[in-house]
């Protein structure tokens, strides 16, 4: 298929009516498409009795729990030191 008519088909697609949309809803445009796949996988993917989370699958949100002090001591009569000088 050439560029040209990519550009064409991708132009005309459409999932949904702008007209009929709902203000609640920010992905109106693709739900079509997203419960289609929802369904499918949902249907088709059974996780067995364990299933394991790596630790890099979801971010750390906390506190760190030790700051190094000789960074805090050297940057503390410091001004406008780089923020990431300072290691948080």
């Amino acid at each position: 298929m050439s560029r040209n008519r990519f550009q064409l088909l991708l132009r005309f697609i459409r999932f949904a009516n702008n007209e009929s949309k709902e203000k609640s809803d920010r992905l109106y445009k693709v739900r079509v498409v997203i419960d289609l796949i929802q369904d499918t996988f949902s249907s088709e993917y059974q996780p067995g009795a364990t299933v394991s989370i790596g630790e890099s699958m979801i971010p750390f949100r906390g506190d760190e729990i030790v700051k190094p002090l000789a960074i805090i001591h050297y940057n503390k009569g410091k001004q406008g030191v780089d923020i990431s000088d300072q290691l948080r």
